[in-house]
């Protein structure tokens, strides 16, 4: 039997306030060392061979992710 391996879209939720936490910073967008929490989550997902694109679903008022490298990564939406 054959095995099929199809390619991976991941979606990544980041549409969040921070508001539980009470913080001014929603947590996507908190450091840890030289990148928020949000680049680490999706440079594990882009490591993987099978995830070919990863959406990640932010608020549509949300003016800090296009500050952010990953705002014009090829595989990224």
């Amino acid at each position: 039997m054959a095995t099929t391996h199809l390619d991976v879209c991941a979606v990544v939720p980041a549409a969040g306030f921070g508001r539980r936490m009470q913080t001014e910073c929603p947590k996507q967008y908190l450091s840890i060392g030289n990148q928020t929490i949000l680049e680490h989550s999706v440079h594990a997902l882009l490591a993987h061979p099978r995830v070919k694109r990863v959406v990640i679903a932010i608020s549509p008022g949300d003016s800090r992710f296009a500050q952010l490298p990953l705002a014009n990564h090829p595989q990224i939406t």
